[in-house]
């Protein structure tokens, strides 16, 4: 199967979750709009250093993305054919 994947939403949906550290969010954005390895490892790094709750919400924010309904855009035309095929597994 495949999946249509928008990074904008994960970068849209980090921010909000990370809106008390602006700067974690800042790298989460710029490793996944730049593809950068070493920006997205700091980020976890930094995110070692939060509060528990923080680092939970990014985890959950990430899972949703990657197996949720994140993944795919509102008008992207695949969406409905996806979304119908999940409820019917």
């Amino acid at each position: 199967m495949a999946k249509v994947i928008f990074m904008q939403a994960l970068s849209r949906r980090l921010r909000n979750v990370l809106a008390d550290r602006p700067h974690v969010a800042s790298l989460f954005e710029r490793a996944l709009v730049e593809r950068d390895d070493h920006a997205l490892a700091e980020a976890f790094e930094l995110l070692q250093a939060a509060p528990n709750e923080s680092r939970l919400a990014v985890e959950a924010v990430i899972l949703d993305w990657l197996f949720g309904e994140e993944r795919l855009g509102p008008t992207d035309p695949l969406s409905e054919l996806e979304r119908s095929k999940a409820t019917h597994h």
